[in-house]
């Protein structure tokens, strides 16, 4: 079995919803995929996207994104009953959203937030991200406590040794991950992620981690762990993302094999 890898689909964007539609529907029909948020805030474009994806693989393991949890364009309720909505939808569709375990690899999902611990936003930053105008939380909800309560739903999980970990989050687990120096980035790096994912991700025991969000596809190693972003992003990010499939991790008759490659 080979496992796959991608994140921010946005298919909002007819060319991003047509890529997802032209997947072969028989390449990949033993294999799994990580989808690791940021489909799109509608519900029925969620989930027409996760069945799609279901049909082509044996597996898929979803988590949301930020994206997801928009709610001014619907209706009166908060992110976090939109949360539900999408978890329902996503197992209605056959899609994975806990702990998944293969023969010799566990695919574990890491929900979290950004939690301001890359950097303090500034006000132009407040203004101009959209979350903070399109998500609804609770009274009292601020960006740490949004990301303890996500952190603190994910399932139980205990390292099996004998095991490869391949854990997945939307948000970037660590600060230093991202370049520094770059205006765009400073400006936008108190909402790309939070330190406590990573302390989660070691938890676990991973080997590999697969993170989104950021669009920038990279791969690179931090104490021990590979990180990968395949991120597909907007149409016109094509200097920074792959828009391919990626090939994370495959099984093979002879032992267990890493691969990273890209798939069109």
């Amino acid at each position: 079995m080979r496992i796959f890898a991608i994140s921010d689909l946005h298919v909002d964007h007819p060319e991003n919803a047509r890529w997802v539609s032209q997947l072969s529907a028989w390449d990949y029909r033993q294999d799994a995929l990580i989808c690791a948020g940021d489909i799109t805030h509608t519900l029925a474009q969620i989930e027409k996207t996760l069945v799609t994806l279901q049909k082509r693989f044996q597996v898929v393991a979803y988590l949301p994104g930020n994206h997801e949890l928009w709610v001014r364009y619907q209706s009166t309720q908060d992110s976090l009953e939109k949360f539900r909505d999408i978890q329902n939808v996503a197992s209605g569709s056959g899609v994975q959203t806990g702990v998944v375990h293969l023969d010799a690899v566990s695919l574990v999902p890491v929900l979290a937030w950004y939690d301001h611990s890359f950097a303090e936003p500034s006000e132009e930053l407040r203004e101009k991200w959209a979350d903070y105008q399109m998500c609804l939380w609770p009274e009292n909800f601020d960006q740490p406590r949004i990301t303890r309560h996500f952190l603190s739903a994910n399932p139980p999980f205990t390292p099996d040794p004998g095991r490869t970990v391949i854990s997945f989050s939307h948000f970037v687990p660590r600060s230093d991950l991202l370049p520094s120096g770059r205006k765009t980035i400073e400006l936008l790096r108190p909402v790309l992620g939070a330190e406590a994912i990573d302390d989660h991700v070691r938890k676990l025991g991973s080997s590999m981690h697969i993170y989104g969000h950021y669009h920038v596809n990279q791969r690179t190693e931090r104490g021990g762990i590979t990180y990968i972003n395949n991120a597909f992003g907007y149409p016109r990010e094509t200097h920074i993302t792959a828009k391919k499939l990626l090939c994370v991790f495959e099984e093979t008759q002879h032992g267990d094999t890493q691969a990273q490659r890209n798939i069109e």
